[in-house]
């Protein structure tokens, strides 16, 4: 009897699936209802009983069917040949209450606040050097500063227009404050120069008669009252001590060089060697000018003002 029984409930079933079947082969909408109306395939609202057989969720694009369904494994092959693939999209989005077990792959940098920190590389700064700054010795040697150009016959543009320079032969800057360069001629009025501040390493000074418009455009390190005498002079340097640091005798022929008629200044051959020697002066060549006088329009300075003498070698 019971062999009977069970033979007749899996004629039945398989009637039952025979049904289903024709019923999504010719009627998907209907099908669908009624699958959902039987409790095969709905929407999942209990977590715990059905997510061990949900299966990726599929869109149906078809008219008649408009909410996603999850459709349990054992029912896929039964609808998926009846519908078309390009009625399918895949839906990445679980229905609420879904539970989902496949690794997503986040999407890169999304969100902004999602950006990672940029690495900063630290920038090693190295600082520029600066040269330190060089206090004037008051320390002094004969021959430390020379008398290196005198303009006894002043510019093209006055001949009263008279300067002097001075040359600092060291490599550090020396005060000059006490200092005098004087004239010992006797003759009235001698220059008597008395000298302050200082003079820079390797640096020129320019020492202008009455006024500092001698030579327009370079700036008077010192004006200073009285006269070079044409037929010659005897100079003398001194520091605040009294100490002889540079000198220029009196030649019985007048000076060593310079040029009365052209105004052609009397420049030194070379600062290390005495001053006292003739042969180390020589008239401005020319080929080596600086500066402008005070004439209007001004004429060039025949002379090295502030610069090295045309006939330097040293």
């Amino acid at each position: 009897m019971n062999s009977v029984l069970n033979r007749w409930i899996f004629l039945g079933s398989l009637s039952t699936v025979f049904i289903i079947t024709l019923i999504f082969g010719y009627s998907p909408g209907y099908g669908h209802n009624l699958l959902s109306a039987i409790g095969i395939s709905a929407k999942i609202k209990n977590n715990k009983e059905m997510s061990p057989q949900v299966s990726p969720s599929v869109m149906v694009t078809d008219n008649s069917v408009t909410n996603i369904s999850l459709v349990s494994p054992q029912m896929s092959p039964l609808i998926s040949s009846n519908i078309k693939q390009s009625q399918i999209i895949n839906s990445m989005s679980p229905m609420p209450g879904d539970m989902v077990t496949d690794k997503v792959t986040p999407t890169h940098y999304q969100n902004q606040n999602m950006s990672p920190t940029p690495n900063v590389t630290p920038t090693s700064i190295t600082p520029t050097p600066t040269a330190p700054i060089q206090t004037p010795t008051t320390a002094t040697n004969v021959g430390s500063v020379v008398i290196n150009e005198i303009a006894w016959m002043g510019t093209s543009f006055s001949a009263n227009d008279e300067w002097i320079e001075l040359f600092n032969v060291t490599n550090v800057p020396i005060s000059l404050e006490g200092w005098t360069l004087s004239s010992l001629t006797g003759s009235s009025p001698d220059p008597k120069i008395t000298l302050s501040g200082s003079i820079p390493a390797q640096g020129y000074i320019i020492l202008e008669r009455t006024d500092d418009t001698t030579i327009s455009d370079i700036q008077a390190f010192k004006i200073y009252t009285g006269a070079l005498n044409d037929t010659g002079e005897a100079l003398e340097l001194r520091d605040n001590n009294g100490n002889m640091v540079d000198s220029i005798p009196k030649a019985d022929k007048g000076w060593f060089a310079g040029d009365k008629n052209s105004r052609a200044s009397m420049e030194r051959i070379n600062p290390h060697i005495s001053g006292s020697q003739a042969s180390n002066w020589a008239t401005n060549n020319s080929a080596k000018t600086n500066g402008h006088d005070g004439g209007i329009p001004s004429n060039t300075i025949k002379g090295t003002p502030s610069n090295t003498n045309s006939v330097a070698s040293f």
